[in-house]
Formats: structure tokens, sequence, C-alpha cells
């Protein structure tokens, strides 16, 4: 960087003038905010403010091309002479167009044309869809948007995270997450560590959607090769907002909405009857079972019912409201360009503390429960972010980004405890009048009196320095780090919470916390030098190298405290437990990268590349990995050559090969010794054994992708089709071995066995189907089809357990089990009995619990020249199955479903709980469930007020009103448990498909007004 200092001076003293003009829609005059302006070779860019206006300064006096990209409208350039000292204008009048070949992506090298790319990338603006959309989340962004990326909800809580998988499951011991990229550093993507809420909780879930400008998102290894390890699931790429240059902008908003469980939770059942003795009802009552009745062993004289969702004595849920507001300011002149906001979110669940319970703990304590416990479901965040552009001089800018985030979270006790609240309230008798006024065993209130939370406070910082010393020669490096400090902890007071046995840690009511402390910095270095050239009058040469370091720390300090003194909320004045334990794990990368692009008259684009990653988690006896890729793009309808075809405006063929990686754990490859006490002369002396063996020899998993595709523009530009073609092949797949019990030391030991083939296609199309100047409707249709099979497992002996299993030839995680192929009522009594099934003699395999296909939907329709707008969206899953572990606890385990209780159940719903209950016999392949569904996922009606209006009563630039709702319901599925997307076995690691423990997701509505000054 100090080199630069000397040329930049001398730069400054270069004559040099002012480009400046506006960016107007040529239909009808309006102006175009957030177009992107640039001088043609330099780095000199701008964005054009809400009115449409720019200014360029600092531009090397001469003749120079300025060029303008906006999505949705189709890119321009124009000549210009800049007088020394003085201002040029040029003025732009941008045609619309649905083509998406101009459209400026993010690389690892650096923003280029899409037309450039030989794979395929798509673009999100989240600047648009937070203003109207009903969206609180980045994964909210994604979800159902962009074909081939799949985001899995699973919980039903304010504050739960997604999963997100792009192009399928890989890796059957790593994350499967995407890498995430904010400003050009890596953002943790990780589940929280320090999580004792229960329900999955990622570190990317708390990035502010208010303060994103685009995502990009590289879908697989032959676009991601130059992110190299730990890239081989895709990237995700976010560019935060920017300052344009003029008067400082002011943006407000205000939101208010409220949040529902809108699920219709099934009744528990309860059969009254007497034993048969020699023929003759006799004894007390009993439950009798449908299957005990049908063989003689007792009569059934009545059924009961009970709802404890619903039961107002124990219904936990009551609608929850959400509050956010915030702020931003941009501007700038010749030397600063800024961005700066602030954004407060206010989320309350839609759970609540029974009245019945709020009156009975108030009497027992002599004090009401706090209001974290009567309302266990809250989030409250705080957003900043600082955003600052310092033109050093005309070839030299530096970009400085600081975003932080405060940030609590409480959820109620829950998840696979089965004292938390979903194990009590559906394993619960179907009767009302046992001590818990109809849970199993615990009050509601007492669940939601041990407290759960998760609180952040994240610090997230880049510098960017990009120097053009030369006119064909770019620099650029970013160096910046995330920071994060996590505090959480699970607590119940003494005389407080639930009270029977342990239902976390403590006995009964005793009182106890487990509290966890997490500092994470996940630090970023990059660096490269782009060099361009004309070999041949047309054929340019484009050649970038790079380096690039990152390093992750994480230190973890973990305390227990159990029978703690009344009033005490610290484990130091524990009675019974006290326990402490600290946790260092270190990772580093370092890497190079070398790539070449060569164009042919701008529209054949042949890209070579190759990274090579040192990894500190990879074996001693493992050197560096390589990682290459190619890609050729050809925009062959340019050619004079290319015949006409009717309907046809463009065409454009593309294909992409590459490979990236994923890195082993931190101490997988690593043999060591842990601290332990063994009994010697009557008491414990301490000591050292042996934990792991290690792996010297572990390498990274790496997977190698080749992708064809082409694209079409139709109608005049109204119609633009992608299609895609995928193959991934990941080899070296760490699996966990086994070991002998002779060795020691663990029970497994991580070796590189696997392989797993994900093939898929992905379609989009994007179209303007009316375009008038009172009604416009666009539509945008994506979707994808997807084979996942593990190809081969070393010699490795795979499980056999009922339900999720690896099995070469076949997903991962598929379901399997004994199938249930026919049943027969075959004495005519409407039960069914065990001898009444029949069974396979082996495990089948009923289904991948991985969507086989996907799909959304966009429809968005203008009114009154686009005053009012309205956008609806459908989601679709297909081909997929659930393993519906909450009716299997309920029929198998609890006994409290109808189809044991009821002899008019249907025999489908009897023969399963038959034999998932059979001792001898036992299989839960009737409980496989399929899992297809279509949900009306979002829907926003938006009214922008006339300027006339907004400047005479609120004397701002422009207001908008939004009403939106989110997860609006099932319009179609297969799926005939509470909701398909209700999943308790989403994590970054591993897969499957069970609603088991896993609360519905939640619906939302909101109302939003945008004010611009």
């Amino acid at each position: 960087m100090f080199l630069a200092f000397p040329a930049a001076n001398a730069a400054a003293a270069a004559a040099t003038g002012t480009v400046r003009g506006r960016v107007t829609d040529a239909e009808d005059g309006s102006p175009i905010g957030s177009a992107q302006v640039s001088i043609v070779g330099t780095r000199l860019v701008a964005l054009t403010n809400t009115n449409g206006d720019y200014v360029l300064p600092g531009v090397t006096s001469g003749p120079v091309t300025v060029r303008i990209v906006r999505i949705g409208y189709q890119p321009a350039t124009q000549a210009a002479v800049v007088p020394d000292g003085g201002t040029v204008v040029a003025n732009f009048s941008a045609t619309r167009s649905v083509t998406r070949l101009e459209e400026v992506v993010t690389t690892a090298t650096g923003d280029l044309a899409r037309r450039e790319v030989g794979n395929v990338m798509a673009t999100l603006s989240a600047d648009k869809l937070t203003k109207e959309a009903p969206v609180t989340n980045v994964n909210e962004i994604l979800q159902s948007r962009i074909p081939g990326v799949l985001v899995v909800q699973g919980s039903g809580q304010v504050g739960a995270s997604s999963s997100i998988r792009i192009r399928g499951t890989s890796s059957l011991s790593l994350s499967n997450e995407p890498i995430v990229i904010v400003d050009g550093i890596r953002y943790d993507n990780n589940a929280i560590t320090a999580n004792t809420t229960t329900q999955r909780v990622n570190a990317f879930s708390d990035f502010n959607p208010e303060d994103i400008e685009t995502i990009d998102v590289i879908k697989g290894p032959s676009a991601a090769a130059l992110y190299g390890t730990a890239a081989a699931n895709g990237v995700i790429v976010i560019k935060t907002k920017r300052g344009t240059q003029g008067k400082t902008q002011w943006r407000l908003f205000t939101e208010r909405g409220q949040i529902s469980q809108p699920s219709k939770f099934e009744d528990n059942w309860q059969s009254w009857g007497r034993n048969v003795v020699n023929g003759a009802p006799t004894g007390a009552a009993i439950q009798c079972k449908v299957v005990n009745l049908s063989l003689g062993r007792c009569v059934q004289d009545s059924l009961s019912r009970n709802n404890p969702y619903t039961n107002p004595l124990t219904n936990p849920y009551k609608t929850g409201e959400a509050r956010t507001a915030g702020v931003s300011a941009g501007g700038g002149n010749d030397l600063l360009r800024y961005f700066v906001s602030l954004t407060r979110q206010n989320e309350v669940g839609p759970y609540q503390m029974p009245d019945t319970d709020v009156k009975r703990i108030t009497a027992e304590r002599g004090t009401p429960p706090t209001g974290i416990q009567i309302r266990p479901n809250q989030l409250q965040q705080t957003s900043l972010r600082g955003n600052f552009s310092f033109a050093l001089a005309s070839k030299a800018t530096v970009d400085v980004n600081v975003g932080y985030i405060d940030r609590n979270l409480h959820t109620p006790f829950d998840g696979g405890f089965f004292a938390g609240m979903t194990f009590q309230l559906m394993t619960a008798p179907g009767y009302t009048y046992n001590r818990t006024l109809g849970t199993q065993r615990e009050f509601v209130g007492d669940i939601f009196s041990i407290e759960q939370r998760l609180s952040e406070q994240r610090w997230t910082g880049s510098t960017t320095f990009n120097w053009n010393p030369l006119d064909w020669l770019k620099v650029h490096s970013v160096i910046g780090i995330d920071q994060n400090h996590q505090y959480n902890y699970r607590m119940q007071k003494n005389g407080e919470g639930t009270s029977v046995g342990v239902a976390w840690g403590p006995i009964g009511r005793e009182g106890g916390k487990d509290a966890d402390r997490i500092n994470l910095n996940k630090t970023s270095f990059n660096a490269s030098a782009t060099a361009t050239s004309n070999l041949t009058n047309v054929i340019t040469s484009k050649t970038t190298l790079g380096v690039q370091w990152f390093k992750d720390q994480t230190y973890d300090t973990f305390v227990e405290g159990y029978g703690l003194l009344p009033g005490a909320t610290s484990p130091n004045a524990a009675g019974r437990i006290r326990i402490s334990s600290e946790f260092t794990t270190e990772n580093a990368t370092e890497g190079v990268f070398l790539e070449e692009q060569l164009a042919w008259r701008d529209r054949l684009f042949g890209t070579f590349g190759v990274r090579q990653d040192k990894n500190s988690a990879f074996g001693r006896s493992v050197g560096n990995t390589q990682y290459p890729r190619a890609s050729l793009s050809y925009l062959i309808s340019d050619e004079k050559w290319f015949p006409a075809i009717k309907y046809v405006d463009r065409l454009r063929l593309r294909t992409a090969w590459g490979k990236a990686g994923v890195q082993p754990t931190t101490i997988a490859a690593l043999q060591f010794l842990s601290g332990a006490t063994f009994p010697i002369g009557g008491s414990e002396v301490p000591g050292l054994r042996l934990s792991s063996i290690g792996n010297p020899g572990l390498k990274p998993e790496v997977t190698t992708e080749t992708e064809i595709g082409a694209d079409f523009a139709l109608l005049k530009e109204r119609i633009n089709v992608e299609l895609t073609y995928f193959n991934k092949q990941s080899h070296d797949a760490l699996f966990a071995r086994p070991l002998p019990p002779s060795y020691g030391a663990g029970g497994s030991q991580f070796q590189n066995l696997a392989s797993v083939e994900n093939t898929g296609v992905e379609v989009s199309v994007d179209g303007q189907v009316i375009d008038r100047p009172y009604f416009n409707w666009n539509v945008r249709v994506g979707g994808s089809h997807l084979k996942n099979t593990l190809k081969d497992a070393g010699t490795v002996p795979l499980a056999v357990t009922p339900g999720n299993r690896q099995v070469v030839g076949y997903p991962l995680n598929g379901l399997w089990d004994r199938k249930i192929i026919s049943y027969t009522d075959a004495n005519g009594d409407g039960k069914i009995t065990e001898n009444e099934v029949v069974l396979s003699d082996t495990a089948l395999f009923k289904g991948s619990t991985l969507p086989e296909w996907e799909a959304g939907v966009t429809n968005t329709f203008g009114f009154l020249k686009n005053t009012v707008h309205i956008t609806a969206q459908f989601d679709y899953r297909g081909g997929f199955f659930n393993q519906w572990g909450y009716e299997s606890q309920r029929c198998v385990s609890t006994g409290n479903c109808r189809a044991v209780n009821d002899p008019t159940a249907p025999l489908e719903a009897q023969a399963r709980s038959v034999m998932g209950a059979s001792s001898a016999n036992k299989t839960i392949w009737g409980f496989f469930v399929p899992n297809d569904f279509v949900r009306f996922r979002e829907l926003s009606v938006t009214y922008d007020f006339s300027k006339n209006l907004t400047q005479k009563y609120l004397r701002s630039k422009g207001a908008s009103l939004s009403l939106s709702g989110r997860n609006l319901g099932v319009l179609w599925t297969k799926y005939p448990g509470l909701d398909p997307e209700a999943n308790s076995s989403v994590a970054n690691t591993g897969g499957g498909n069970n609603d088991f423990y896993s609360p519905p997701v939640l619906r939302t509505y909101q109302v939003r007004l945008n004010v611009a000054f």
C-alpha cells in the first residue's frame, strides 16, 4: 500500500475533469436510482441517486467511454470528451430488459459481466425485497427465488435458523452449508457453538437484511474453485449498501406485524375399558388399546380426547408481535461517499404462559412470573452499519465497511428434552384431570420458567484498497475481521422450573445453570492484481494473480452448576455440582490463485484458473491441495453467420468445470492426550490418556463439478430462460471408521473413504407477460431436479438401524426398514392385529429425505403505472419423505394417538401403529410418509404515494406503504402431519427429515411504511 502514494500523487497532478449526468427510463422518463455508472477501463464507479443523478469526478481528461448497468435494463455506453478541469454531461435513457447477460456479478477475481462467466450465477436485489416482501433475515430473501438453492426452515420459533443446501448434500460428516462473503471477507455461517436454546441457530441469521444491496449465489465448485478449501458447498456473496455522490439522502422505515402459530394440532386419545378374565370384564379401568380389543383381552366402554394445544388450561400459544424501525443516510462528494444505518428489531414469538399457570405460580412464589417466563420467545436486535469510500486520487480508492450487531434471543425450553414443551404436549394423555391439567407430567408454566438466552455482540470490519497504477493494471486488496462474542445460558432458579426428575441437569427444582462464553475471530486477507491487454485486434487477455489468508479462532469457556442457593443466578452459588472447562481451536488457510481469461470479439470468453491451498487441519503428511477450474461462455447469437430464429433474440452457450474442497474439523488429524484420573492406592491420581490416534494422511473432501447450460432471450428480450445441467462428484469424503477397543483411543478415526454424487437440472424463466401503462405482469419461475447418491463408502461397515441410513447406491439419509407389503382385516372386525400384516424379509428403501424436485413461482402485478404492485410467491417441493416422528412417538411409545385407541380408525393407521409397537417384528415403515407440498409463501401489496402528496404532507422525496404476509398456507400436500416443513433434523452437518419435536413453522403479517428524504 505504501508504494501506491507516489503514483497516486503523480496521478493527482495529471489533468482531470468531471463526468455528470442523469439516467432515466426510456418508456416513461422516470429517474432510475442505484444504476451503476463507470468509466470503461478504470475503477471509477458511481451509483445514481433516487433522482437518477450521478457524478464522477477525477476522470482523466480526453476521450472516455461512460457505461451504465442496472438490473432490469439493457446496459448502455456513451462516448464523451472530458475537458481539463471542466465538466461533461452524459445523460442516459435506459431501455427495460429482462435479459441478464450484462449484469455485473462478483467472483473471486472481481466484478465481471454475466456474459463473461461460464457458469450460472444468481443475483438478487435485496434492497427492493426488504422494502416490500415479508422478510426478517437473509435466508428468507433466498427462499424459493433461486433454482437449486433449498432453504429448509425446520422450526417454528422466533430466532431459529434455516439451513441452506445448494445443489444437494455432499458430505456425511462435515458442513453442507455454503460459505458467506460480506464485502470481501468471510462471514461466519456455522451453527452457534454456545447454543443451549434447544433450537438450531446459525451465525448467519443475525445479519441485517436492511443493509444488503445485492446477493450473488455461486452454486458449485465449477464457479467456486478460486474460493478454495471450504467452498465445495457454494458461496453466497453479499454487497452491502453504498452512498452515492450528492446531497445526503435519508431513508426511514417503520414496520409492525404479528406472528402466529397456524397449525391445527391433533387430539390426544385415551381408550377406557376393563381386562377380560375368563370371558368377563373385571378389575379397575384400564387403557384398552385397539389391538388388545381385537384379541379379546379387554373391552372398551368409552373414549376420551384432549388437545393440550387448544385447551385454555394448557395452550402455550398466543399471537405475538413484531416491531422494526430503521433509518439510513447516504451521500458524499468527490472525496468521500458514505452510508450509515441503524435498525432496531423487536419480536415476540407466539408463546405465552396460560393464565391459570400465571395465577398458580404467583400463589406459590408470592410474586408473579417474570416477563420472559410469561412470553419466553423474544428477540431484540440492534444493527449499526457505516460504509465509507475515500478517493485517495483519481486512480486509488479506499473503502471502509463496519458493522455491529447486538442481539438477544430468548427461547422456550423445548427441543429433544422429555420435559420440554413439545414432548409434554404431544405425549399428554387423552384427558385433562391429571395433576398438570392435561400435560404429560409438567405444567406449561413450569416449563416456561426455565430461561434460555443467547446473546451476541458482533463486530465486522473490512478495508478495501483499489488502485489503477496503469491503464492496464488493477490492484485490489481486502483485509477484515468478523468478531463475535457469544454468551448463552440455560437456567432455572431454586424453587422454579420443572419438578419431576432430571429435566436437563438439576434434580427437580433445586435450580441450576449451564453457561457458555465464546469469542470467535474470523480474519480474512485477500490481495490480487489484474492485468489486461489486447493480444490482437480481436483477442483480449485478462490475467489475475492473487493470494488469500484466513484464520479462524475460537475461545470457549463453559461452566455448569446445580443445586443453586435460593435467589442465586450464578453457578458459583451451586451446592451440588460445579464444573468448568475451556476449549481453544484455531484453523488457518493460506492460498494462492492464478486465472487467465481470453475474450474473442467480446462474445467468446475462455477462463482458466487454479488455486493452491494449505490448511492447518490437513494431516501432517498431506501437502498442498490444488483446485483447478475452466469455463467457456459463447454469445453465439452475436455471430453474423448465426441463423435468424423466430422469437429468439439472444443465445449464449456455456460450460464450466472445477474443483473445491471442505477441510476436516480442526483436530480430526491430530493425535492427542487428555486429562483423566486413575485410582491408585485408594486415591484418584491425575494422569493422561490417549484420546485420539489422529490421521496424518487426512485430506480435505474434494468436490469436482461439471456444468453445461444455455441462456435464451426471447420475444424481443421480454423472456429470459436459463437451462443448466450439473454433475457434482465428491471424493475423499470423511467417514468415522470404528476402531477396535484394543486401540484404547476413542471409538473411531476419521478417514477419507466415501464418495457422493449429486446430479441435476435447473431451469429459470423470467418474463414480461403484459407491459401496459396501467397494467403490467411479470412472472419468475425457477425449479430443479436433483439426484443424490452415495457412490462408495470404502470398507466401513454402515449402520443398519431403522430410519436414516447410508447405503451405497442410494441417497444420503434415505429411509429404510422392513416394508409393510399388505394388511388385511381377515376376521372382518374392523381392527388390525400383527398376524394380519405381511412384511418384507429385509429392510427396503422407502425414499429420500431431501427433495428431488423444487420450484418457486413469483408473480408481480403492477397497476396505474406501477403505483400499486402486488407480488405473490408459491413454493413447491416434491419427491421426498418425512419420518413422521411426531406420530411415531404418539402411536408407538406413548399410545395416545387415535389409531391405538379408536377401533374406527383407518386400517392403514392401525397397521403402522401395530407394527411400530411390535416386539417381534417391529418396523416403522408405515411412518415414512410422503412430504410433497405447495405452500403460499409470500404475498405483498405496495402502494407508492405520488410525489406531490409526499412533498406536500411529508416534505419527502417519496413514500410507500406495504402490506405483506409470509407462510400464508399449505395449498396442497401429501404429508398427513402438522406441517410439511417441520423438521428437527435441520443442521449444518448430516441430514434427514423428521418432524419429531420441532414446532411447526410460523405465519407472519406486517405493515411497513418507507419514507425517503
